[in-house]
C-alpha cells in the first residue's frame, strides 16, 4: 500500500516537531537562568537572587562594584557559593553593600551568576544593576 504524500509530510512534520521539541527541553536543563534580580533593579544592601540551573550544580555568585561615571572596577563582592536544590532551583540572599569611598561616587554592579558541574561550567548570567539610595533617617 502506498501513502498519500499529505500523510507521509504531515507524519514526518509531527516526528520532526517532536525531535526539536525535545532537544529544546534538553537545552533548557542545561543552562543557567536568573529571574530576579532584573536587568537594572536597584537593590541592596541585601539582594535576593532567584534562578534556575542544572540540578545539583554549584551556583556562584560575585558582584563587581564601579564608578558609573569612569567604568573603574572599585571592589569585588564575593555572593556565595551553593548547590541548586533538586529540581534546579535556587533562591539566595546575597551581600549588595551600599559602599562609601568618601565621596558620592555614583556605583553600577555587575552580579556574575554562574553554575558548575563536572562536566561544564555554565554562564556567568551578568545582571547590570544600581545601588539602592541610603535609607532616610
Amino acid at each position: 500500500m502506498y501513502m498519500r504524500t499529505s500523510t507521509v509530510l504531515a507524519v514526518a512534520v509531527v516526528v520532526g516537531l517532536g525531535c526539536f521539541l525535545a532537544a529544546r527541553v534538553a537545552v533548557a536543563e542545561n543552562e543557567i537562568t536568573v529571574t530576579d534580580p532584573v536587568e537594572g533593579a536597584q537593590v541592596g544592601p541585601a539582594t535576593e537572587v532567584i534562578g534556575t540551573a542544572p540540578a545539583g550544580s554549584l551556583v556562584i555568585i560575585v558582584t563587581e562594584v564601579y564608578d558609573q561615571s569612569t567604568g573603574d572596577l572599585l571592589r569585588k563582592i564575593p555572593g556565595i557559593r551553593h548547590r541548586t536544590n533538586q529540581d534546579g532551583s535556587f533562591h539566595f540572599r546575597v551581600a549588595t553593600p551600599r559602599l562609601s569611598f568618601g565621596t558620592d561616587t555614583p556605583l553600577v554592579y555587575k552580579m556574575n551568576v554562574k553554575a558548575v558541574t563536572e562536566q561544564q561550567t555554565y554562564g556567568p548570567v551578568i545582571i547590570n544593576l544600581t545601588p539602592a539610595p541610603p535609607a532616610e533617617k
